[in-house]
């Protein structure tokens, strides 16, 4: 919820989920959706659908909501096919990238995956980041993206994996998996040992790791 001059406004980020997504249950969860906009007095709601939903603007439209983007949210990503095997991965990726990650692993980067209690170690690398574009994080706090971590971790949707460096971890990211895609969704650095290029080989363990696991699709 944002508040306005004239009342709140709700907005629903790449939501609502709903699984099997049968167009029964599509609308049936909108109708929900819009009946708890009004016993809470939201006086507008801005919805953006997950990626690939079968809750288009067809039935949104049956319910008086507009396609429109007032908020000017990017649609714009990324996909890469990881249905190939890893070398046919590695010989898609440009040069310069397949020499930056031999570069990082002999220079001693190695690549360890988070637990619960590299969350807030997660964050700090996020906050640095943030501050070096001028936003603010999102997730906006370290509690925010526990409560994140607890109830998608249960599920398996949720992976955080570090760049290390002599023992220190220098760049992380944080992945939600769902269905058959892999959303390479928040990303820290610390801004040290560029020249050993921690991202490039943090996000070519996630490539080669979606890969291993039969995903379909890497968003970045």
């Amino acid at each position: 919820l944002r508040g306005s001059p004239l009342g709140k406004i709700g907005y629903v980020s790449k939501g609502p989920v709903v699984a099997p997504e049968t167009q029964s249950l599509a609308e049936l969860i909108v109708i929900q959706m819009l009946d708890q906009a009004k016993k809470n007095k939201i006086l507008g709601l801005i919805i953006q659908p997950p990626d690939d939903s079968q809750i288009t603007s067809d039935i949104l439209g049956r319910h008086h909501l507009i396609q429109s983007n007032p908020m000017e949210v990017v649609e714009t990503t990324l996909l890469v096919d990881v249905r190939k095997d890893k070398e046919a991965l590695d010989k898609g990726m440009t040069r310069k990238t397949r020499r930056n990650v031999r570069l990082a692993k002999k220079s001693g980067v190695i690549i360890r995956e988070g637990t619960e209690e590299d969350i807030s170690l997660f964050f700090n690398l996020m906050s640095d980041t943030c501050k070096r574009q001028g936003e603010k994080p999102n997730p906006p706090s370290e509690e925010a993206l526990q409560q994140l971590w607890l109830t998608c971790s249960k599920h398996n949707c949720l992976r955080v994996t570090f760049a290390e460096y002599n023992h220190e971890a220098v760049a992380g990211v944080l992945n939600i998996v769902f269905g058959t895609k892999v959303n390479m969704w928040k990303k820290g650095w610390n801004f040290k040992y560029p020249d050993h290029y921690p991202n490039d080989l943090l996000f070519h363990e996630t490539l080669h790791w979606a890969c291993a696991n039969k995903f379909a699709i890497c968003d970045f």
